[in-house]
Protein backbone atom coordinates (compact mmCIF):
# COMPACT_ATOMS: atom_id res chain seq x y z
CA UNK A 1 0.00 0.00 0.00
CA UNK A 2 2.81 2.57 0.71
CA UNK A 3 4.36 1.37 -2.72
CA UNK A 4 1.34 2.21 -4.08
CA UNK A 5 0.76 5.58 -2.36
CA UNK A 6 4.80 6.45 -3.28
CA UNK A 7 4.00 5.61 -6.90
CA UNK A 8 0.89 7.89 -7.15
CA UNK A 9 2.27 10.82 -5.31
CA UNK A 10 5.35 10.86 -8.22
CA UNK A 11 3.35 10.25 -10.94
CA UNK A 12 1.12 13.30 -9.70
CA UNK A 13 4.07 15.30 -8.96
CA UNK A 14 5.91 14.51 -12.40
CA UNK A 15 2.43 15.47 -14.69
CA UNK A 16 2.38 18.59 -12.31
CA UNK A 17 6.30 19.81 -12.81
CA UNK A 18 5.94 18.89 -16.56
CA UNK A 19 2.74 21.37 -16.98
CA UNK A 20 4.43 23.86 -14.99
CA UNK A 21 7.84 23.21 -16.60
CA UNK A 22 6.28 23.48 -20.34
CA UNK A 23 4.65 26.55 -19.44
CA UNK A 24 7.62 28.34 -18.91
CA UNK A 25 9.42 26.94 -21.94
CA UNK A 26 7.17 28.27 -24.00
CA UNK A 27 6.87 31.35 -22.59
CA UNK A 28 10.61 32.01 -23.13
CA UNK A 29 10.63 30.31 -26.74
CA UNK A 30 7.20 32.20 -27.72
CA UNK A 31 8.99 35.83 -26.92
CA UNK A 32 12.52 35.41 -28.52
CA UNK A 33 11.36 33.68 -31.95
CA UNK A 34 7.36 35.24 -31.98
CA UNK A 35 5.59 31.33 -32.61
CA UNK A 36 2.43 30.78 -31.13
CA UNK A 37 1.16 28.70 -28.03
CA UNK A 38 -0.95 26.19 -29.43
CA UNK A 39 -3.42 24.22 -26.88
CA UNK A 40 -5.28 21.09 -27.87
CA UNK A 41 -7.65 19.05 -25.80
CA UNK A 42 -9.33 15.71 -27.29
CA UNK A 43 -11.57 13.18 -25.41
CA UNK A 44 -13.06 9.60 -26.67
CA UNK A 45 -16.27 7.60 -24.59
CA UNK A 46 -17.18 4.88 -25.51
CA UNK A 47 -19.46 2.12 -23.61
CA UNK A 48 -21.72 -0.82 -25.04
CA UNK A 49 -23.59 -3.33 -23.20
CA UNK A 50 -26.42 -5.93 -23.82
CA UNK A 51 -28.61 -8.05 -21.66
CA UNK A 52 -28.09 -11.09 -24.22
CA UNK A 53 -24.68 -11.97 -22.93
CA UNK A 54 -24.58 -9.60 -20.02
CA UNK A 55 -21.50 -7.76 -21.15
CA UNK A 56 -20.52 -4.26 -20.26
CA UNK A 57 -17.35 -2.65 -21.86
CA UNK A 58 -16.68 1.49 -21.59
CA UNK A 59 -13.39 2.96 -22.34
CA UNK A 60 -12.18 6.91 -21.88
CA UNK A 61 -9.49 8.61 -23.78
CA UNK A 62 -8.00 11.97 -22.49
CA UNK A 63 -5.56 13.75 -24.65
CA UNK A 64 -3.76 16.56 -23.92
CA UNK A 65 -1.42 18.55 -26.48
CA UNK A 66 0.34 21.54 -25.19
CA UNK A 67 3.09 23.13 -27.64
CA UNK A 68 4.65 26.44 -30.08
CA UNK A 69 4.46 26.69 -33.67
CA UNK A 70 7.89 26.85 -35.36
CA UNK A 71 8.67 28.66 -38.96
CA UNK A 72 6.08 31.51 -40.76
CA UNK A 73 3.33 30.00 -41.66
CA UNK A 74 2.87 28.23 -38.27
CA UNK A 75 1.80 24.93 -39.75
CA UNK A 76 4.25 22.74 -37.60
CA UNK A 77 3.65 22.33 -34.37
CA UNK A 78 6.26 21.05 -31.44
CA UNK A 79 5.18 20.13 -27.97
CA UNK A 80 4.33 17.95 -25.19
CA UNK A 81 1.49 14.69 -24.64
CA UNK A 82 -0.45 13.69 -22.24
CA UNK A 83 -2.68 11.12 -22.24
CA UNK A 84 -5.15 9.54 -19.34
CA UNK A 85 -6.52 6.38 -20.61
CA UNK A 86 -8.90 3.74 -19.26
CA UNK A 87 -10.57 0.89 -20.22
CA UNK A 88 -13.27 -1.45 -18.37
CA UNK A 89 -14.52 -4.50 -19.86
CA UNK A 90 -17.22 -6.64 -17.24
CA UNK A 91 -17.82 -10.24 -17.84
CA UNK A 92 -20.54 -12.16 -16.99
CA UNK A 93 -18.46 -14.46 -15.13
CA UNK A 94 -17.68 -11.91 -12.64
CA UNK A 95 -13.87 -11.46 -13.04
CA UNK A 96 -13.46 -8.12 -14.52
CA UNK A 97 -10.52 -7.15 -16.91
CA UNK A 98 -9.23 -3.11 -16.06
CA UNK A 99 -6.67 -1.08 -17.39
CA UNK A 100 -5.74 2.37 -16.82
CA UNK A 101 -2.30 4.50 -17.77
CA UNK A 102 -0.86 7.85 -17.84
CA UNK A 103 1.35 8.98 -20.50
CA UNK A 104 3.93 11.76 -21.27
CA UNK A 105 6.02 12.41 -24.33
CA UNK A 106 6.79 14.16 -27.48
CA UNK A 107 4.22 14.89 -29.86
CA UNK A 108 4.49 16.88 -33.30
CA UNK A 109 1.84 17.96 -35.73
CA UNK A 110 1.65 18.69 -39.22
CA UNK A 111 -1.05 21.31 -40.77
CA UNK A 112 -1.94 20.29 -44.76
CA UNK A 113 -3.32 23.77 -45.63
CA UNK A 114 -2.55 27.01 -45.61
CA UNK A 115 -6.25 27.48 -43.01
CA UNK A 116 -4.91 25.09 -40.71
CA UNK A 117 -8.01 23.10 -40.90
CA UNK A 118 -6.53 19.31 -41.68
CA UNK A 119 -3.59 18.57 -39.60
CA UNK A 120 -1.41 14.93 -38.98
CA UNK A 121 -0.14 14.59 -35.59
CA UNK A 122 2.39 11.58 -33.97
CA UNK A 123 3.17 11.33 -30.10
CA UNK A 124 5.76 8.88 -28.65
CA UNK A 125 5.84 8.52 -24.96
CA UNK A 126 8.75 7.58 -22.65
CA UNK A 127 6.59 7.34 -19.63
CA UNK A 128 3.72 5.07 -19.42
CA UNK A 129 2.80 3.78 -16.15
CA UNK A 130 -0.54 2.49 -14.43
CA UNK A 131 -2.59 -0.06 -12.93
CA UNK A 132 -4.38 -3.38 -14.67
CA UNK A 133 -6.24 -6.28 -13.45
CA UNK A 134 -6.61 -9.44 -15.84
CA UNK A 135 -9.77 -11.30 -16.11
CA UNK A 136 -7.76 -14.52 -16.07
CA UNK A 137 -5.86 -13.98 -12.97
CA UNK A 138 -7.89 -11.37 -11.44
CA UNK A 139 -4.61 -9.84 -9.80
CA UNK A 140 -4.22 -6.16 -9.94
CA UNK A 141 -0.80 -5.24 -11.05
CA UNK A 142 1.21 -1.96 -11.49
CA UNK A 143 2.99 -1.87 -14.97
CA UNK A 144 5.29 0.40 -17.12
CA UNK A 145 6.11 0.76 -20.65
CA UNK A 146 5.48 3.17 -23.65
CA UNK A 147 3.26 4.08 -26.32
CA UNK A 148 2.37 5.73 -29.37
CA UNK A 149 -0.32 7.44 -31.43
CA UNK A 150 -0.78 8.78 -35.08
CA UNK A 151 -4.05 11.07 -35.69
CA UNK A 152 -5.29 12.70 -38.44
CA UNK A 153 -7.67 15.46 -37.87
CA UNK A 154 -10.09 18.25 -39.34
CA UNK A 155 -11.19 21.70 -37.47
CA UNK A 156 -13.56 24.07 -37.98
CA UNK A 157 -12.59 28.33 -36.68
CA UNK A 158 -15.28 28.93 -34.23
CA UNK A 159 -13.60 32.27 -33.47
CA UNK A 160 -10.43 34.07 -33.52
CA UNK A 161 -8.39 31.57 -31.06
CA UNK A 162 -11.14 28.76 -31.03
CA UNK A 163 -11.39 25.39 -33.23
CA UNK A 164 -13.35 22.80 -32.83
CA UNK A 165 -13.39 19.33 -34.75
CA UNK A 166 -12.69 15.41 -35.07
CA UNK A 167 -9.86 13.34 -35.25
CA UNK A 168 -9.26 9.46 -36.09
CA UNK A 169 -6.56 7.83 -33.92
CA UNK A 170 -4.60 5.45 -33.82
CA UNK A 171 -3.03 3.89 -30.66
CA UNK A 172 -0.40 1.35 -29.34
CA UNK A 173 0.60 1.14 -25.46
CA UNK A 174 3.56 -1.19 -24.97
CA UNK A 175 3.86 -2.94 -21.79
CA UNK A 176 6.85 -3.72 -20.62
CA UNK A 177 7.43 -4.45 -17.02
CA UNK A 178 4.14 -5.82 -14.40
CA UNK A 179 4.77 -5.82 -10.64
CA UNK A 180 2.66 -7.06 -8.37
CA UNK A 181 3.52 -6.17 -4.29
CA UNK A 182 7.11 -5.98 -4.61
CA UNK A 183 7.79 -8.53 -7.50
CA UNK A 184 8.38 -7.41 -10.86
CA UNK A 185 8.13 -9.22 -14.39
CA UNK A 186 9.47 -8.43 -17.43
CA UNK A 187 6.66 -8.91 -19.85
CA UNK A 188 5.82 -8.03 -23.62
CA UNK A 189 2.21 -6.82 -24.13
CA UNK A 190 0.38 -4.62 -26.68
CA UNK A 191 -3.09 -2.61 -26.42
CA UNK A 192 -3.48 -1.33 -29.77
CA UNK A 193 -6.87 -0.05 -30.75
CA UNK A 194 -8.00 2.74 -33.30
CA UNK A 195 -11.37 5.45 -32.39
CA UNK A 196 -12.41 8.84 -33.21
CA UNK A 197 -12.31 11.97 -30.91
CA UNK A 198 -13.94 15.17 -30.10
CA UNK A 199 -11.24 17.85 -30.02
CA UNK A 200 -11.34 21.57 -29.56
CA UNK A 201 -7.99 23.43 -29.24
CA UNK A 202 -6.89 27.17 -28.72
CA UNK A 203 -4.12 29.18 -30.67
CA UNK A 204 -2.85 31.59 -29.54
CA UNK A 205 -0.66 34.72 -31.82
Amino acid sequence: MKIQNKNKCIEYSLGKFTIIFLFFVFFIFTNKIHASIYYQHSLSIYNTQDNAENLNYNTMNNFMFLGATLGSTNRFVLGWSIVLWNRTYKSPEGTDSKINTTELGPRVMYFLNQERNFGISAAYHVYAKGSRTLATTGIKENISGNSYFIALSYHLRLTSTIYGGAAFVYQTLNISEATVDETQSKVSHSYSTYYPMLEFSLRFR
